[in-house]
């Protein structure tokens, strides 16, 4: 893939995009459940569907209004997963702002764990939620500095 359209998508990402790691609230679950996720909400609809174009995969929202002061209408691209692990994967040699946000959802998805809704170890279930909190932390609202 072209280095100068993944460096463009980047700076989009790193300007306008949500990633992280989500924590999936389930009663039922023996196991803690978290999912990869980038989004991108904005109001220029040809720059989110350029991004959903060079990267070939996600879904695109329809429009929607909102709930702010202005009203604008805005649109989505996001993907979820193995998808947010591949995006994160192709872009993070040229990300900045969002590049620890994408280490963290690499080193989730390099996690081993056990499947079929065996109980995952103590140790295991840690480093899940220490990286959750991490991610948690660098995407809070406000004034942030770089170490």
């Amino acid at each position: 893939m072209d280095s100068s359209l993944l460096s463009w998508t980047a700076g989009i990402v790193d300007g306008e995009a949500n990633v992280d790691l989500l924590l999936n609230k389930s009663k039922t679950s023996i196991n803690p459940s978290f999912t990869p996720k980038v989004k991108i909400d904005m109001t220029h609809f040809a720059t989110v569907r350029r991004v959903r174009q060079i990267l070939g995969i996600g879904a695109v929202s329809d429009p929607r209004t909102s709930n702010n002061v202005n009203g604008s209408d805005y649109i989505t691209w996001f993907v979820s997963s193995d998808d947010a692990i591949y995006v994160c994967k192709l872009l993070l040699p040229f990300l900045f702002t969002k590049k620890r946000q994408a280490e963290i959802l690499l080193a989730y998805w390099d996690i081993p764990r056990l499947k079929g809704g065996k109980p995952q170890s103590d140790e295991t279930i840690i480093k899940f939620h220490i990286l959750h909190d991490e991610i948690r932390e660098l995407n809070k609202r406000g004034k942030h500095h770089v170490k």
